[in-house]
């Protein structure tokens, strides 16, 4: 993902576009420009995002009315530079990372050609196996990402069942929380709350 920092009244802000070509402008890099909470940022304005390496939240053009008046100056100065994003075209297709929460462990996750596969690491740390537990499985396989440094191995959904099957009972609680909200989400982009 291509990212680019434009001075906004004397404040570095990033911009990119999003793999289905939405622009965004990183929420942190805002907060000096607004005194707005973010927390009232409403969730379709916002999503996940892997910005120079580390998942971080990103705002949507759709979402600058709920920090600054629509027609200010600083309003429409960001509006303008997200949309020139767009215009920029990207180098090359950039996949989100979305975040899922199952108690206070994080379940990353990508879509990739229409299905969800999952951070090997993160599986295995909530579901108490080593990161060796899924090297043989015929559902993972290697991803290289910008995002991140090296390659990360990944599991498809069907390779977490798979795990889940040999914690059983112990892991039902995660089954249940799994197929119900993380299967289920129909916003590939939702950050879920256990």
């Amino acid at each position: 993902m291509k990212i680019r920092t434009e001075l906004v009244a004397g404040t570095p802000v990033r911009f990119g576009v999003r793999s289905v070509g939405t622009p965004f402008a990183v929420t942190r890099d805002l907060a000096p420009l607004t005194s707005a909470s973010f927390a009232r940022i409403e969730p379709q304005h916002k999503r996940y995002c892997v910005v120079e390496g580390r998942v971080v939240s990103v705002l949507l053009e759709s979402g600058l009315d709920q920090l600054f008046a629509p027609n200010s100056l600083l309003h429409q100065r960001l509006a303008t530079l997200m949309r020139s994003q767009t215009s920029r075209g990207r180098q090359r297709a950039s996949v989100d990372v979305t975040t899922h929460r199952y108690q206070h462990f994080p379940l990353r996750s990508v879509q990739l050609d229409g299905a969800p596969w999952f951070l090997t690491a993160d599986v295995t740390r909530v579901l108490g196996f080593s990161r060796t537990a899924l090297h043989r499985s015929p559902h993972t396989r290697l991803w290289h990402h910008s995002g991140f440094t090296g390659a990360r191995s990944l599991v498809h959904a069907d390779g977490v069942r798979e795990l889940v099957g040999k914690r059983m009972p112990l892991s039902n609680q995660f089954a249940i929380w799994f197929e119900a909200d993380v299967m289920s989400c129909s916003d590939d982009t939702a950050v879920h709350a256990a």
